[in-house]
């Protein structure tokens, strides 16, 4: 019986291995995945009167944990066409929020945020989100 659970087990490590599935990163890197992830808030018009911090919050856009290294967040300031990095943080893989200080915004500027998963040497597309300060 033990010789049939062992046999049983090495076939289909075989049998993944040949059609291509990479273990190197666990079972997750692969590219299909590595689901975008949905952006809640901030968006649109922001009044950030009386706040220290502004909160952003996501969900992992999967329907399900999945396991991942980090979250990418990166908050850009819209000036004339251009975007300056302003922000960028790793977000920790559980988390589905986090806090930026205030002082980095001015009331009546835009800015852009975006979030990745990342799951070893594997990214999901970037998500993005307008929003305009219209208040401090």
């Amino acid at each position: 019986m033990k010789k049939l659970i062992v046999l049983t087990v090495l076939f289909c490590l075989t049998g993944l291995l040949f059609i291509g599935i990479d273990f190197s990163e666990g079972v997750w890197a692969q590219p299909e995945n590595v689901g975008d992830p949905i952006l809640l808030a901030p968006a649109g018009k922001v009044d950030l009167g009386g706040k220290e911090t502004l909160e952003f919050r996501w969900t992992n856009g999967m329907g399900h944990s999945v396991l991942r290294n980090y979250f990418a967040l990166k908050v850009y300031q819209n000036d004339a066409g251009e975007q300056k990095l302003i922000y960028q943080d790793q977000v920790e893989p559980n988390r589905f929020r986090t806090e930026v200080d205030t002082s980095l915004f001015e009331a009546g500027k835009d800015y852009t945020w975006s979030l990745q998963h990342v799951i070893g040497p594997q990214k999901s597309n970037e998500a993005w989100f307008r929003f305009k300060v219209i208040a401090k």
